[in-house]
């Protein structure tokens, strides 16, 4: 079996590095999407609190009246 010249090893490095850097990339890609997914929900409770808080503040105020 031939070696590789110089060049064809660092071709092969680069091309490593390359598909890890893929790999790396989808990865991180999945977690960004199932964190905005998670932050879309959180933001969706927290409005609902929101609602929920002025609600009950509306009504502790028609009560005091």
């Amino acid at each position: 079996m031939q070696s590789m010249n110089p060049l064809e090893q660092r071709v092969v490095e680069l091309e490593t590095r390359v598909a890890f850097q893929d790999d790396t990339l989808e990865a991180l890609n999945e977690v960004i999407i199932t964190l905005r997914g998670e932050l879309d929900q959180m933001r969706e409770n927290l409005a609902q609190v929101t609602r929920r808080i002025r609600q009950l503040t509306r009504a502790d105020d028609e009560e005091g009246q």
